[in-house]
């Protein structure tokens, strides 16, 4: 059987086709690793060496999208933190001018008050003045008349300047007011 096999090994032809079916033998060979390769690669386990890999990746890409939803989440806070802080400062702004304004009001006030009580008091001296210049008139007139009476045609010079100075003044008369300020004032109810 030796024998036998030499010869054909050393039989051109037969080597020939020896050496046609080595190779074809080879790329089957080669041809099966790819295949199993791939379907190693698609059919992946945990421990396999591509499983730990894309487990890796799949853990890494899951850590970038939630640093990028809390970013997210923090752009729009932010924003409205800043937002808040103005509307904060405006209020604030807005207070104490409510305060200022109030303080001018009780100001206002108490100055009203303080002027309605010139008012009053003024009307009260017009009123006491308005007396006695009737009373003073009046007095007069009981003078003149008197004179009258004992021969006396003619009233002196100085009660008739101070009647024509009361008609052409209209009845009007003069008060410095508690600011130093002289005020011209008529009848009763100006």
């Amino acid at each position: 059987m030796h024998v036998q096999v030499r010869q054909l090994v050393l039989d051109p032809a037969v080597q020939q086709e020896f050496s046609k079916l080595r190779r074809e033998l080879e790329e089957h060979k080669s041809m099966i690793q790819q295949l199993k390769e791939q379907n190693d690669s698609l059919t992946f386990t945990a421990e396999s060496k591509i499983g730990r890999q894309l487990i890796k990746k799949t853990k890494m890409l899951a850590d970038e999208n939630q640093e990028m939803a809390m970013q997210l989440r923090e752009g729009p806070a932010a924003t409205q933190g800043a937002l808040l802080a103005v509307e904060r400062h405006h209020i604030n702004e807005l207070r104490k001018g409510i305060s200022e304004i109030k303080d001018h009001c009780s100001y206002l006030e108490e100055e009203n008050e303080e002027l309605n009580m010139l008012r009053f008091l003024n009307e009260r001296q017009i009123q006491d003045l308005g007396s006695a210049a009737a009373e003073q008139k009046r007095a007069v007139a009981e003078a003149d008349r008197d004179r009258g009476h004992r021969g006396m045609d003619r009233p002196t010079q100085h009660a008739g300047v101070d009647r024509d100075r009361d008609r052409q003044q209209g009845g009007r008369g003069y008060s410095m007011n508690s600011r130093g300020r002289g005020d011209v004032y008529g009848r009763r109810g100006r």
